[in-house]
């Protein structure tokens, strides 16, 4: 997992890598798209969100994607609408 930070640039702010980190996911991750707007995503389990990536072909972005820890295990990642 890769954490951003933002910075104020000339123009607007700017996305900027902080570092990388490893983190262990946890047994009750769960996984929302929210990436089309007219189709509101709902929780799915670890599971079922490993074999829907193995046939997606689109991306995560760091703006469109918000990972949530708890104890030092993702807990929940939502991708969300970018327009």
């Amino acid at each position: 997992m890769r954490g951003p930070y933002r910075r104020n640039a000339p123009g607007g702010s700017v996305l900027l890598p902080l570092g990388e980190v490893t983190l262990s996911v946890d047994p009750g991750f769960v996984f929302t798209d929210n990436s089309d707007p007219e189709n509101p995503g709902w929780p799915i389990s670890a599971g079922d969100f490993l074999m829907s990536m193995e046939n997606r072909t689109d991306s995560f972005r760091p703006e469109a994607t918000v990972v949530r820890t708890a104890g030092g295990r993702i807990v929940e990642l939502t991708k969300n609408y970018l327009p």
